[in-house]
C-alpha cells in the first residue's frame, strides 16, 4: 500500500505524463476488451440450452463440390431426418425445423404477420427447455390434423396482453384454428437469429398434410431439402463416432436411392460451429489486430517510462545510496506502471463499452440484440450510463454474426480487462524499472555531471522499441489497406440489377383460401395491377427470391435434347417471377423476350435463363427455343418441359463474392406459389409505399398482411456488411497504431534532441549549418523508420496470407498496397522527426555550451 500511495502522489505531480500514458493504455486495452466482448459472446459463451456441448448440427453437402464442407452444411429432407432418427445409434434425440411464415388474425378487421417456425415435436425436449405456461409438443402432435401452437414470451405479452389464461384458447393462423398449449420463457428463442426470430412454433402437422390438389406433401419427397437438423449426442459418444454412424446411413442411401443420393455426403458438427460458420476466422483476425494495437501501446508506454526513469536518475540514486535495494526500486517503479495500467484499464473498459455500442451501429442485423443488459453491480454507475446510452445505437446495422446481441461486459470480460491491465502494466514497466534499478551512483550524485544524460545502451533500447512499433504499425496498415481495397473491389462487382428507388415487401397467402395455384395466380395478378396503378409507381413486379438477400433455391434439371440420369443432372437457381419483374429491377434482356401476360397457366410452359446458364449449357449455340425440364412443379404429376424464350443478365442472389450461378426463371402464372416478394419502383419513401400497399391489400383481402417492407438497396448494403466491418475495424486499429507509432518516434527524437543539446551547440559553434543539423536529426529518425519498414514488410508477407480467406479480387501480398502503406508511414514518420529536428536547429550555441 505504501508503494501505491507513493506512486499515486508521484503520478499526480505529473498530470500530463500520467494522462498520456493512461490514454495510450486505454486505447490498447479498450480495443482488446471490445473485441474480446464480441468473441466472448459469439465463441466462448455456451448456448443457452441444457448441456449445450452435446448439441450438434447434422447436414448434407454435395461431394462433387467439396470433400469436406467444414461448417457450411446444407438442409435436408424430412425423409432423411426420419432415417437418421430411426437408424442412428449415437443420438439421444433428433429434431428438424424450418421457417414458416404465418398470418395471425387478431380480430375481424386486421391480419397481423407473425414469424413462425415449424418444428418436430422433440425439439423442445432435445434443447432441454420448459415453458413458463402450459406444455410443449407431444410426439403424436406431429401427425396430420393436430393444430397446436406454442407462443414466444414477446408475442404472448404483445398480442395477448400476457393473459395467463391463454392456455387452451384458440387463435387463428392462416385461417385455421390452433390451440395454444404453451408459452416459452422470456429470453428463449430458437433458432438463434436476429433477422426475423420466431414468435411462435407449430408442429410438422401442417407440412405432413396432403395438399388440397392431392399432390405429395413435402415431407414425403426425398429430394425436398427444406429442413435444418439438430441432435443431442448420447453420453460418452464422440463427434467422430457420430460421424461414422451417419456415414453408414448415408452409404445405404447411395445404394437405395442412386438417382438422388449418389453424390450426397453428411457432416456432424457442433451446433455452435454451425451457427457461427465463417465468422470465426474474421473474429480471430480482429483479435490479432487488436493485439497488435495493445503491443504498440505497451511499447510506447515503455519508451515513455524509460525516458521518465532517466529523468529520475538522481532521485533513484539517492534512494539507492540511502540503502534501498534493487528489488525495492523495481517494486516501486512497477507499482507506478501497474497503477497506470489499472487506470488505463478502467478507461479502456469505458471505451470498450462505448466502442461496442458504436460498433454495432455500423453493422447489419444480429440475432437476439434485445438481450443486451448491463451489469450495474460490477461496472458501477459510470459504466452503466455508458452502456445504457449506447444500447439503442446498437440495433441499426449489425452484421450477421450469431449471438452478437448477447454482448455485455460480464465477469469474463471484466476479468479479461483486469488481467490485461495488470499484464500491460508489468510488461510496459518491467524494462524501464530494471534499467532504472542500476543507477550510476557516483555520476548521478555528482552535481557537476549531467545526470540526465543517456547511455548508449539506453538509446539503443529506445530505438529498438520504436522499430518494434513501426513493424507492428506496418502489419496493421497493410492489413487495413488490403481489406479496404478488397471491400472497394467487392462494391464494384456488378449486381446484375438496379436497386435504386425500388421498395420490396413480403406476402404470404394462407392455404385455406389460396391453396390452389390458380387462386394464388389470380391474387398476385390483381394485386400487381392495382399496385402499378398507384400514384408515383413506375412499375411493379413480384419474385420468389430477393436478390442479395442470401436466400435461394436450386432445382436439378434436364435438357430435352441430351438427357442424363437423375444422379448426374446439374443444378440451377430457380426464381419464380411475374411479367414486369425484370423491368422493375432493370435486368437487361440479352436475347429473346421477357415474360408477358400471355404466359398463363394454359399457355405452353416457358422459361428464361441467365447468360451464365446459356454460356455453360449451350456454348456457341442460340439457347432460344431449347427445351429444359426443371424438376419442380406446383401441379401434380411430372414437371413440364419448358421452352427457353429469353436470356437475361446474370444476377447475384446470394452474395457479390460468389460468381452468379446458372439461373432459370419461371413465370408465376405457370408456377403459382403462395409466398412472394413484391418489387415497386417508385421515388416515394418506404413508409408511404407501406401505407399504400396496406390499403391495396385491404381492398383485395383484409386478412392478408404485408410485411418486411424495405428498400432494395438495404439488401445490397447488408450483403457487404461483413467485409465493410472488417475493413472499418482494422482501419481504425491501423489509424491508432499509426498515431501511436508517430508519437513514439516524436518522443524518441525529442528526447534525443534534449540529450544532444550540447553536441548540437558544439556543431553549430564549429560552423555547421542549420540544414546540417536538420538533416542529422531527421536522418537518425528515418533510419529507425527504414529498419521498421523492412522488417514490417517481411512480417506482412509472412502474416497477411492469413487474410486471404477474407479478401476478394486481391492477393495478400499486393505490391501497390505495400507501396502506399510504406509511403504513408514514411510521410507520417518524417513529420514526427521534422518537429524535433526544427527545434534542434533553433539551439543557441552559447546557451548550449553553458548548460550543465
Amino acid at each position: 500500500m505504501q508503494n501505491l500511495r507513493h506512486s499515486l502522489r508521484s503520478l499526480i505531480k505529473q498530470p500530463l505524463f500520467s494522462g498520456i500514458v493512461i490514454l495510450t493504455f486505454a486505447l490498447g486495452i479498450g480495443a482488446n476488451s471490445a473485441i474480446f466482448s464480441v468473441v466472448n459472446a459469439v465463441l466462448l459463451r455456451p448456448l443457452p440450452f441444457h448441456e449445450p456441448q452435446n448439441l450438434v448440427a447434422v447436414g448434407e453437402f454435395d461431394t462433387r463440390e467439396k470433400a469436406d464442407p467444414g461448417t457450411e452444411i446444407e438442409s435436408i429432407s424430412y425423409l432423411d431426418y426420419v432415417d437418421w432418427r430411426d437408424q442412428n445409434k449415437v443420438f439421444e434425440r433428433v429434431a428438424v425445423y424450418t421457417n414458416q411464415s404465418v398470418s395471425t388474425l387478431t380480430d375481424g378487421n386486421e391480419a397481423t404477420h407473425v414469424q413462425g417456425e415449424s418444428v418436430s415435436a422433440d425439439l423442445f425436449s432435445l434443447l432441454g427447455v420448459q415453458p413458463i405456461l402450459g406444455r410443449t409438443f407431444l410426439p403424436k402432435e406431429d401427425e396430420p390434423g393436430n393444430h397446436v401452437v406454442v407462443l414466444s414470451y414477446g408475442l404472448w405479452q404483445r398480442q395477448f396482453g400476457a393473459d395467463r389464461g391463454i392456455i387452451g384458447k384458440t387463435v387463428v393462423l392462416d385461417g385455421k384454428p390452433f390451440e395454444v398449449i404453451g408459452v416459452m420463457p422470456p429470453r428463449f428463442t430458437f433458432p438463434l437469429r436476429f433477422s426475423n426470430p420466431p414468435e411462435l412454433w407449430i408442429t410438422m402437422s401442417n407440412l405432413r398434410q396432403t395438399p388440397p390438389d392431392g399432390s405429395q406433401p413435402m415431407t414425403e419427397q426425398r429430394d425436398n431439402d427444406f429442413f435444418s437438423c439438430i441432435a443431442r449426442l448420447k453420453p460418452n459418444v464422440s463427434m467422430q463416432q457420430a460421424q461414422a454412424n451417419i456415414d453408414t446411413i448415408v452409404a445405404d442411401w447411395r445404394r437405395q436411392y442412386p438417382d438422388s443420393k449418389l453424390h450426397v455426403g453428411a457432416k456432424v458438427i457442433p451446433e455452435i460451429s454451425s451457427m457461427i460458420g465463417s465468422t470465426r476466422s474474421a473474429l480471430l483476425m480482429l483479435c490479432a489486430m487488436a493485439g497488435c494495437v495493445l503491443l504498440i501501446a505497451c511499447v510506447n508506454v515503455a519508451n515513455l517510462l524509460l525516458a521518465r526513469s532517466l529523468s529520475r536518475n538522481r532521485e533513484i540514486s539517492i534512494r539507492a545510496a540511502l540503502g534501498a535495494r534493487r528489488w525495492h526500486i523495481i517494486k516501486q517503479l512497477l507499482a507506478e506502471s501497474m497503477l497506470l495500467g489499472a487506470l488505463g484499464g478502467f478507461a479502456g473498459l469505458l471505451l470498450a463499452i462505448w466502442g461496442i455500442d458504436s460498433l454495432k451501429t455500423f453493422l447489419p442485423s444480429i440475432p437476439r440484440i434485445d438481450e443486451i443488459s448491463p451489469d450495474p453491480w460490477v461496472l458501477g454507475f459510470t459504466a452503466l450510463v455508458s452502456l445504457g446510452v449506447g444500447i439503442d445505437l446498437l440495433r441499426a446495422f449489425l452484421p450477421s454474426i450469431p449471438r452478437i446481441d448477447e454482448i455485455s461486459p460480464d465477469l469474463r470480460v471484466l476479468g479479461f480487462t483486469a488481467l490485461v491491465s495488470m499484464a500491460v502494466g508489468i510488461f510496459a514497466g518491467l524494462l524501464p524499472a530494471w534499467r532504472a534499478s542500476h543507477p550510476n551512483l557516483a555520476g548521478s550524485l555528482n552535481e557537476s555531471s549531467r545526470g540526465s544524460s543517456e547511455g548508449g545502451s539506453a538509446g539503443r533500447t529506445r530505438a529498438a522499441l520504436v522499430v518494434i512499433e513501426i513493424v507492428l504499425a506496418v502489419v496493421l496498415l497493410a492489413s487495413a489497406g488490403l481489406l479496404m481495397k478488397s471491400f472497394l473491389r467487392l462494391q464494384k462487382v456488378p449486381s446484375g440489377f438496379d436497386p435504386t428507388k425500388v421498395v420490396t415487401a413480403r406476402v404470404a397467402l394462407p392455404e385455406t383460401n389460396y391453396g390452389k395455384p390458380e387462386q394464388a395466380a389470380e391474387f398476385y395478378k390483381k394485386l400487381l395491377d392495382r399496385v402499378s396503378a398507384l400514384p408515383g409507381v413506375q412499375s411493379a413486379g413480384a419474385a420468389w427470391w430477393i436478390p442479395l438477400s442470401g436466400s435461394d433455391i436450386g432445382f436439378t434439371f434436364n435438357i430435352e435434347e441430351r438427357p442424363v440420369p437423375t444422379a448426374q443432372q446439374p443444378v440451377a437457381q430457380v426464381n419464380v417471377v411475374t411479367p414486369n419483374y425484370f423491368q422493375t429491377v432493370r435486368v437487361p434482356i440479352r436475347q429473346g423476350r421477357a415474360f408477358t401476360e400471355h404466359d398463363e397457366r394454359t399457355a405452353p410452359p416457358v422459361a428464361i435463363v441467365s447468360e451464365g446458364f446459356a454460356e455453360h449449357f449451350f456454348p456457341g449455340e442460340n439457347p432460344i427455343g431449347k427445351r429444359i425440364i426443371p424438376n419442380g412443379s406446383v401441379d401434380p404429376g411430372k414437371p413440364p418441359v419448358r421452352e427457353i424464350v429469353g436470356v437475361v443478365a446474370d444476377m447475384h442472389l446470394i452474395s457479390l463474392r460468389e460468381a452468379p450461378k446458372p439461373q432459370i426463371y419461371v413465370p408465376h402464372q405457370q408456377f403459382a406459389i403462395q409466398s412472394m416478394s413484391i418489387f415497386v419502383r417508385t421515388p416515394l419513401d418506404p413508409q408511404t409505399v407501406t401505407a399504400a400497399l396496406r390499403r391495396t391489400f385491404n381492398e383485395i383481402d383484409k386478412d392478408i398482411p404485408v410485411y418486411r417492407v424495405r428498400a432494395l438497396p438495404e439488401y445490397v448494403s447488408e450483403s457487404v456488411a461483413q467485409p465493410r466491418l472488417n475493413a472499418m475495424l482494422v482501419g481504425l486499429f491501423a489509424l491508432i497504431a499509426l498515431l501511436l507509432a508517430a508519437a513514439g518516434i516524436f518522443g524518441v527524437m525529442s528526447y534525443s534532441v534534449t540529450q544532444r543539446t550540447q553536441e548540437i551547440g558544439i556543431r553549430l559553434a564549429l560552423g555547421a549549418q542549420r540544414y546540417d543539423v536538420l538533416r542529422l536529426i531527421v536522418g537518425q529518425g528515418m533510419r529507425f523508420v527504414a529498419a521498421g519498414l523492412v522488417l514490417g514488410l517481411i512480417g506482412v508477407f509472412a502474416c497477411t496470407r492469413l487474410l486471404q480467406s477474407l479478401l476478394f479480387g486481391i492477393g495478400a501480398t499486393d505490391l501497390r498496397t505495400m507501396l502506399v502503406v510504406s509511403i504513408i508511414l514514411s510521410g507520417v514518420a518524417f513529420l514526427a522527426c521534422l518537429l524535433p529536428a526544427r527545434r534542434a536547429t533553433l539551439v543557441d550555441p552559447v546557451r548550449a555550451l553553458r548548460a550543465e
